[in-house]
């Protein structure tokens, strides 16, 4: 029999301490303090601490503004508790009026500070511009330098001591506030990242041209139909390009495919390009004309399709209407490429302009003149660092081989002339390599800036960018890693360029460690192995008789056992996709020292023996998937109770008894557990000592889910109707699923409160689950909770799923008239019994 006494755990929470060394602050945090120390012209208007909330410690937060000509500038700066004696300066996109969110920094330790250069606007909002003169130098550089320097100096005032380093870190036109530090303040920052950068004027200009053909009749519009077979031609025709099947264009210079290929021969269909279409692909991926005989470089072919691609910066997701002169009209949600060309052109573009510029009139050789007063203030084309390089400071760029918003050819070409007007490449180890100061670094599969794209998209550049100020060693490789809801299913390295990364030849072609990084075109060939791993990733599973994805099977995630909930202490300040896989192998190997201990105290013997008979419990062999189960949030915790919440699970706490705390007047005093009754949903679905085995069956319109644990089974409607009546509740809840691609999506509602997850308000919860199958023998599983009356976010944790039909469901002969509970009954009867007569 399986025994009662055994609870279904997860690892428990464990909680750690600063990530760096405690500084004590040589000022208050106040805005008087702090005022005393300010450098001429800054105004403190806010001081006050805050408190440690997930991964960013507790730490003193300072807003006020730098005068400027005509202008105040905004800064936020933030001074953590545990100081490691640098600083942090974080750019900010679009057409700014906001403040970074500083927790790059600030989870590192660095005082840590950003600008709204110079105004306070939405994101693609540039009417603040109009004929504003000092506004506009504020946000083109001088509102990024004056609050540097103050917040540099407040910084180090605040700890009485002088900062060590001094970084800038920014994306798009982040990337561009960085460049123009680079160039024009070259003293601000010991080491600066410039990722996916803007170069200003010239690719509004470009943008503008794209959406001149684009929306000039319906008959250029591009759907999102023909953008994924755009998407999908290339990849096919150019995957294997590096050697690897993997879902990448790792270089699409490399790419020889032209979108010609794909051009009717007749009329228009789902499958081909009319002439129209292509003259629109060919504006995207084809070299411009811009003003002054300048080219305008084109986007490199590849990854244009997804929600972060064309969709977001090109096409939008709406269907365009037709205005009367026969062009066309964007709706809905308009793509940020054509707000921000619009509101550039409009209010940036010209000197005197009447904010009334019409981007379709727009002309290269009229207009183009005009834009130079603006683009020389505007745009970083210095390629002349030296002062950079002088004074011993770093610059790393980076930018995604795919971004569809700034093309990662143009970066490529400022870096060259660079690197060229310095005196060429340094190589080796000597004096030319330690007077290395420019190091680029491009992402194959990357959309615009980080976490963006189906290639490896979050990568720790800060971290390598001290490495190399402190060290002197420039940095070869920076590890990328790629998530679906929020699990990371792919690393792989990012190289110096020119260099690419080459497959190994053996392991996974999803762990970074398979790779190392080569010149160009060196001999690469995929071994069987990595190459069904790669089909594994794309895995498309056998349909049903009646159409459906088949996921019929039996499935355990017993290998997932000891994972923990959280993120653990010893991954403090961590996030999944930065733990390497050195690091969980040893996390692992504890796991399974720890599950063997585990098991020889639930029923083992001394000689670490499992369970009392070959059906009793499972036989563990943990090889968990990852370092811990929350996904999302990023920081692995589930985010904060609500006050009600915290007075449910307390009264909860209550009610509900355990062994050895009683009373026990009759079996509803024991939990359903005990009981036998539900383990409730998720409750079942998580991996414990026992019972970790799933049978899902399918039929036209359901899916059912038997489960080892308890013999519980869901019923889950795939026909569309609606939930049943808010009265009706269910220990399991009632589930309504449908098929995303090859993806199960189920939502659950209208569960009892007695069965509620982790207290949650039963009349509020809502469970998502996914499963995705990754292989014919593996899925993934994940599960977002949702209760705004509980939480105060939504969160989301995954756990694998093994499929091996092996894995039988086997007699679970627990019952609410199960041994233990008769027995506990029964000693406290005849405790009664034995008091009442005075027997002690």
């Amino acid at each position: 029999m399986k025994k009662l006494s055994v609870l279904l755990i997860l690892a428990g929470v464990l909680t750690g301490g600063d990530a760096g060394t405690k500084a004590a602050a040589a000022l208050e945090c106040s805005v008087a303090s702090l005022q005393q120390k300010a450098p001429a012209g800054t105004t403190i208007t806010s001081a006050s601490m805050v408190a440690a909330e997930k991964t960013s410690p507790n730490y003193c937060k300072v807003e006020g503004h730098v005068a400027t000509p005509g202008n105040e500038v905004n800064f936020r700066l933030a001074l953590p508790a545990n100081w490691n004696g640098k600083f942090y300066f974080e750019g900010v996109g679009g057409f700014a009026g906001f403040f970074g969110p500083l927790t790059t920094g600030l989870e590192k330790g660095y005082a840590s500070a950003t600008t709204d250069t110079g105004h306070t606007a939405s994101v693609v909002d540039a009417s603040w511009a109009l004929n504003n003169r000092a506004k506009r130098i504020d946000f083109a550089y001088r509102g990024t330098h004056v609050t540097a320097v103050a917040t540099k100096a407040l910084s180090a005032a605040y700890y009485g001591e002088p900062l060590k380093r001094a970084y800038f870190d920014g994306c798009s036109n982040g990337g561009r506030q960085a460049l123009l530090e680079a160039q024009r303040y070259p003293e601000d920052f010991d080491g600066i990242i410039a990722g996916d950068p803007s170069f200003g004027t010239l690719g509004q200009v470009r943008r503008a041209l794209v959406f001149q053909k684009l929306l000039s009749s319906p008959e250029h519009f591009i759907s999102a139909a023909k953008v994924s077979l755009l998407a999908k031609s290339v990849l096919n025709a150019c995957d294997a390009k590096d050697g690897l099947v993997d879902g990448l264009i790792d270089d699409p210079r490399e790419c020889t495919f032209r979108p010609e290929a794909l051009k009717c021969a007749g009329h228009d269909g789902p499958d081909c390009l009319t002439g129209a279409e292509l003259e629109v692909v060919n504006a995207v991926h084809g070299d411009l004309k811009g003003p002054g005989g300048r080219v305008l470089p084109r986007f490199p072919l590849g990854h244009e399709d997804g929600p972060s691609g064309w969709q977001s910066w090109v096409t939008g997701a709406s269907q365009p209407e037709k205005r009367a002169d026969g062009t066309l009209a964007l709706t809905g949600r308009m793509p940020l490429g054509f707000s921000f060309e619009e509101g550039y052109l409009r209010y940036l573009a010209f000197e005197g302009s009447d904010g009334m510029f019409d981007w379709r009139t727009f002309d290269i050789d009229r207009d183009g003149p005009k834009l130079q007063p603006f683009l020389d203030v505007f745009s970083p084309n210095s390629t002349d660092l030296s002062k950079l390089r002088a004074r011993g400071s770093k610059l790393l760029m980076y930018h995604g081989w795919a971004d569809p918003a700034l093309s990662a050819l143009g970066t490529i070409s400022y870096y060259e002339d660079v690197v060229k007007k310095a005196g060429g490449p340094s190589t080796g180890s000597g004096q030319a390599a330690r007077e290395k100061f420019v190091e680029l670094f491009l992402a194959p599969g990357m959309h615009h800036c980080m976490g963006n794209g189906p290639g490896p998209n979050r990568f720790d550049m800060l971290s390598a960018l001290d490495a190399w100020v402190d060290k002197g060693v420039a940095p070869s490789r920076v590890v990328a890693a790629h998530s679906t809801q929020g699990v990371v299913d792919r690393t792989r390295p990012l190289c110096a360029y020119p260099q690419v990364a080459k497959y190994k030849g053996t392991g996974s072609i999803d762990a970074a460690e398979n790779f190392e990084c080569a010149a160009p075109g060196a001999n690469q060939t995929a071994s069987a192995a990595p190459a069904q791993r790669s089909v594994a990733r794309n895995y498309t599973p056998p349909k049903t008789p009646w159409g459906d994805p088949d996921l019929a099977g039996n499935y355990t995630n017993k290998y997932e056992y000891g994972t923990p909930f959280e993120r653990p202490q010893e991954f403090e300040t961590r996030r999944l996709e930065d733990v390497s896989s050195q690091e969980l192998a040893e996390a692992v190997k504890k796991r399974q020292a720890d599950a063997l201990e585990r098991a020889k105290f639930l029923g083992g013997d001394p000689e670490g023996k499992i369970g009392n008979s070959a059906e009793f419990r499972d036989i563990y062999e943990v090889r968990n998937g990852r370092a811990w189960a929350v996904v999302d949030p990023p920081d692995g915790k589930i985010p904060a109770v609500t006050a009600e919440g915290r007075a449910r699970a307390a009264l909860a706490a209550r009610q509900r008894t355990s062994f050895g705390s009683g009373p026990f007047d009759g079996p509803e005093d024991f939990s359903m557990w005990e009981r036998c009754i539900t383990r409730g949903f998720p409750g079942s679905m998580l991996p414990g000592v026992y019972g970790n085995s799933y049978q899902i069956v399918q039929g036209p319109g359901y899916v059912g889910i038997r489960y080892e644990m308890i013999h519980e089974t869901r019923v889950i409607r795939l026909d569309g109707a609606p939930h049943p009546s808010k009265h009706i509740r269910l220990d399991m809840g009632d589930a309504r699923g449908h098929w995303e691609g090859s993806t199960l999506v189920v939502e659950t509602t209208n569960f009892s409160q007695r069965s509620a997850y982790r207290n949650a308000n039963a009349a509020t919860l809502k469970l998502t689950e996914r499963f995705t199958p990754k292989g014919p023998q593996a899925m993934d599983w994940s599960l977002t909770v949702e209760d705004p009356q509980t939480w105060a976010q939504p969160w989301t944790f995954a756990i694998p799923l093994t499929q091996n039909n092996a894995e039988h469901i086997e007699q679970y002969e627990c019952h609410e008239g199960n041994h233990a509970v008769f027995n506990i009954l029964s000693a406290a009867r005849s405790a009664e019994k034995a008091g009442a007569a005075g027997v002690p």
